[in-house]
């Protein structure tokens, strides 16, 4: 089983047109117990684990294409069923509901080694790193869709690379967010801490 709302909703998010054509989808990963499905730009990262009982299926991982599943259109279902037909796959409710498609030719890269080690997420930023904040928006609305929630935990990485790290409340979904590479500075603007001076009068002349 899959579930369509969480790859509709991360679909979403996912590359359209990057050179990278093997990111221009949704990854999937069909486990005896659990499903994982993941995004990524290269700047930020989401993965969803989908709770499933899958034991009678043989483990297997694809991509499915960004444009495939953006058309999806859930209705109120959540779940499909995910089956192989030769080089074809076929998303099935046994209701209404039945898309056939190709994945994609490519492998996906190895995304775990972007995500920080448990032992360096703390909830102060160390390394004081920025970074993109619209890349927040971006989760926390693909995370609200999935959930209907939109509360949101950022926690950081402690480790001198890596990303800031983005979970939700719920266990199942998180988000990283690459940082910024800018100039360090501690430094606040100046003017933020003075009053604003009046306007001198203007002088006449007779």
């Amino acid at each position: 089983k899959v579930n369509l709302k969480a790859l509709h909703e991360m679909a979403k998010i996912a590359p359209k047109n990057d050179v990278r054509y093997y990111l221009n989808g949704v990854y999937v990963e069909i486990h005896p117990y659990e499903s994982r499905y993941t995004v990524t730009t290269g700047a930020y990262l989401i993965q969803y684990r989908h709770e499933v009982d899958n034991s009678g299926s043989e483990p297997v991982s694809l991509i499915i294409p960004r444009e495939v599943l953006v058309k999806l259109k859930p209705h109120g279902f959540l779940d499909a069923h995910l089956s192989s037909l030769g080089e074809e796959y076929i998303l099935d409710n046994n209701k209404n509901y039945k898309l056939i498609f190709k994945p994609v030719d490519g492998v996906y890269p190895d995304y775990r080694k972007i995500l920080p080690k448990q032992e360096n997420v703390t909830v102060g930023n160390p390394n004081g790193d920025a970074f993109n904040f619209d890349y927040l928006a971006t989760l926390k609305d693909c995370m609200g869709g999935i959930f209907l929630s939109s509360t949101t935990r950022l926690l950081y990485n402690k480790a001198k690379e890596g990303p800031a790290y983005v979970l939700t409340s719920d266990p199942n979904i998180i988000g990283v967010i690459m940082p910024i590479l800018i100039e360090e500075t501690s430094d606040l603007p100046g003017w933020i801490f003075e009053t604003p001076k009046p306007k001198a009068p203007e002088s006449t002349s007779e």
